[in-house]
Order: structure tokens, then sequence, then C-alpha cells
């Protein structure tokens, strides 16, 4: 259970949690007509006449739980909408050689690693909820584009609300760290191999972690099921 009480407001395809104080004040200037007031109705501040609703959904709890995994709870709310490709129709086949093009130069032109990243993104589309507990390591000279692809791969298929990118690694040990709620590709942008070495047991609990602890400012922490891959 969230504590203090959280109101989730959905926008596209994520769900944003807030306090009702937030909640409130987001929507202060919404009126809405309430037929219930005095002899003829009146208008009402939104918030506070939906908060009375008796239809008004209600959930024990929060977690992220992409396919195939499914939550112990039923009244559990899933942050999980799908992904933003699906909701695009595709009429006719698409040319995505020069993709696979990219990905054959990832691999250093390695037959056998071509074949494991195909692996490694297949399973991420078809098995979300499953984690992989490895993570993949790129290295060449800063600014030759090795992250392009899994930021293009990220926002387009995925979406971007599903993404993480950054080049600084502390930024995945703060407290606060709601930004990382419902994220299945976390990328660090050009790491050095000083800076990993240092946190390097902090990576391995990233990868293969089962839960995150995920911290909203004013709101208390909760744990949500983590999924993430990690690119480097």
């Amino acid at each position: 259970m969230l504590k203090p009480v959280s109101y989730g407001v959905e926008n596209g395809d994520t769900i944003q949690l807030n306090k009702y104080g937030t909640f409130k004040d987001m929507n202060a200037n919404c009126q809405i007509f309430n037929p219930n007031v005095g002899l003829t109705g009146a208008f009402v501040n939104f918030p506070d006449m939906w908060r009375t609703f008796p239809n008004m959904r209600t959930y024990n709890a929060v977690d992220f739980l992409p396919p195939p995994a499914i939550a112990k709870d039923p009244k559990t709310l899933n942050l999980f909408k799908g992904f933003r490709i699906h909701n695009f129709i595709h009429r006719e086949e698409l040319d995505i050689q020069v993709i696979l093009d990219h990905i054959f130069l990832l691999a250093d032109k390695n037959n056998q690693v071509y074949e494991y990243i195909l692996n490694y993104l297949a399973h991420l589309i078809q098995r979300p909820g499953e984690r992989p507990n490895v993570a993949l390591l790129f290295m060449s000279k800063p600014g030759t584009g090795k992250n392009l692809f899994w930021e293009k791969f990220g926002r387009t298929i995925l979406g971007a609300e599903k993404v993480f990118q950054t080049q600084d690694i502390t930024r995945l040990t703060n407290r606060f760290n709601d930004y990382l709620s419902e994220k299945l590709l976390v990328v660090l942008d050009e790491v050095e191999a000083k800076t990993s070495f240092n946190v390097v047991e902090f990576i391995k609990n990233f990868i293969t972690a089962e839960q995150n602890t995920i911290e909203t400012k004013n709101i208390r922490a909760r744990q949500e099921q983590s999924y993430r891959r990690l690119i480097m």
C-alpha cells in the first residue's frame, strides 16, 4: 500500500502517481456540475467530488508487470501499458537491412555475437517480463555511435517512457529515483572502465535484482519488479 495514499493519472502510456494535495493542485481549475448540491445543483471542484466517487478504481498496490509476469494481488495497478510500436499499423513489409547491418557492426562483424544480440532483442519484445540477468557491453572509441541504435530502438519500439539513458552512472544510485520506474532498457553512455570498476558490485546487483526500490519525494519508497536490460 502506498503511503500516503496516492492517485494515479494516466498520460498516454504512462501513469503518474501523486499525493492528493499535488493531484488537487494540478486540477484546481477543473469544475464539474454536481446535481446533488442544494436544490438546483452547483459546480464544485473536480478533485473533491472525484475523491468520494463510489465507482472510482482503487488498488492495493502498484507494480510494473510486463508479460508473462503476473501480480500476486489481483488488485494491483500494472504500470505496463504495452509497447509504442503496438500503436502503429504497418501495411507493408519494411526493409530493415540497414538496421541489421548496423547491429552487425556493433557485433564487430562476428556472426555468433550478431545472433546473440538479435536473440536478446527478440527476448525483450516477446517476453519483456523475464529478466535475462545479462548486460551487453560494447567497447569502442567515443563518438562512434554505438548507443545510437539502442536509443532509437528503445524510443521507437518500446516507447520513451520505458528507456533511461545517461552518461552519469550515479543517476542509478540516487535515493530519489522514480525516473527508473517502468524501465525495460537502461543505456549508460560512454562509461569509462575506471568509473564502472568503482561500482562493479552495484552494477552486478542492478543487472540481476528481482526488485527495484522506487522512491519519489514525499511518498514512501515502494518495491517494483525489475526487468531492466542494461546496455553499456
